[in-house]
């Protein structure tokens, strides 16, 4: 939630849950109080959870014990310095097959075994954990429906919506956005469980380890020393193309950013590391800029865009590694991080 100052005419961050309590004492909306408080609840409810937890870590458990979830995996965990987030639902997308994500997520589960949560649902659970079956002591899985994820919430008017602005819309189904703009919230659901008593959070793509012939030199992902010496304030995200001084000009009427960004790659979207404080800053950032881009008709169905938006407002919350060469200038940049904490 923004709000402008007086003073200087700036737009201020202000923290959801700080809104939420501002409306009930009619701080922000004293001619609206109720509507208000309507129309803020409705948003914690379904895009924050603040309302039920107030962005604690700890409360966060308590919320996962009351959705309709069921966890699977081994009853005994060891501690680790990094658990990687993942997540497979099958889309029916034609930008990849579930054939081809089978491939590459039998290269990920069962030649990596770093300590893993997994985010899915019954469908897809009997083939994930045959994948993983060798690692099932260093990975929890989490079985939820589809539609009880965060994003779907929203609504299908939302997403066509957004469907509706895609330039890429012959490759993108309303699923698949979901399913991109869930990676935060998955990520926050798994440190407020925490089943490895980590610090450090990785999001990962389950599709991200494509090439067999480099599983050798990437069965170290995540090195703990290399991981635990990052900058615990930051998320640390891939940068494929720099950003320039006019891309931090901001609008007067609403505070985002001049350029719309729809039609550039600037971050892969597809690695981000981050502490378990990083993350929750980022976490009510994050789709609080993706409501007010919503607001303001801006696309929000692919997330990186929403992530370029947030690196632009809130530089101080994101840290960015540029892929140099690696594998004999072979690897692909998308997926530098794989190497690069290996």
């Amino acid at each position: 939630m923004l709000k402008r100052t007086a003073s200087t005419g700036h737009f201020q961050h202000i923290p959801s849950t700080d809104v939420y309590f501002r409306v009930i004492s009619a701080e922000l909306f004293p001619a609206v109080r109720v509507c208000g408080f309507l129309y803020v609840t409705l948003y914690l409810f379904l895009v924050s959870d603040s309302f039920f937890y107030i962005g604690s870590l700890q409360n966060a458990r308590s919320v996962n014990r009351q959705k309709r979830a069921q966890f699977e995996g081994s009853s005994h965990h060891d501690r680790s310095v990094v658990t990687v987030v993942s997540a497979y639902y099958n889309l029916h997308s034609p930008k990849h097959s579930h054939g081809d994500y089978a491939v590459w997520m039998s290269n990920f589960l069962s030649e990596v075994p770093c300590y893993l949560y997994i985010f899915t649902d019954d469908e897809s659970y009997p083939m994930l954990r045959e994948l993983r079956s060798a690692h099932l002591n260093r990975t929890k899985f989490l079985i939820k429906p589809f539609e009880e994820l965060r994003m779907a919430k929203l609504g299908e008017a939302f997403w066509r919506k957004h469907y509706d602005m895609d330039p890429r819309w012959k490759r993108h189904n309303s699923r698949l956005y979901i399913i991109w703009n869930e990676k935060t919230n998955f990520v926050m659901d798994a440190i407020g469980d925490d089943p490895f008593n980590s610090d450090y959070f990785i999001w990962c793509d389950i599709g991200s380890f494509r090439n067999a012939s480099r599983l050798p030199q990437l069965r170290t992902f995540p090195n703990e020393k290399k991981i635990s010496q990052l900058d615990s304030t930051k998320i640390h995200m891939e940068i494929l193309y720099p950003f320039r001084r006019r891309d931090y000009a901001l609008l007067p009427n609403n505070g985002l950013p001049v350029r719309r960004f729809q039609k550039e790659v600037r971050l892969a979207g597809g690695f981000m590391v981050g502490h378990r404080r990083a993350w929750q800053k980022w976490n009510g950032i994050f789709y609080e800029t993706l409501m007010r881009m919503s607001e303001a008709n801006r696309f929000v169905g692919d997330d990186q865009i929403v992530m370029v938006n947030v690196a632009v407002l809130h530089p101080e919350l994101t840290k960015f590694i540029t892929p140099k060469p690696y594998f004999n200038d072979t690897g692909d940049g998308w997926f530098y991080f794989q190497y690069l904490f290996s």
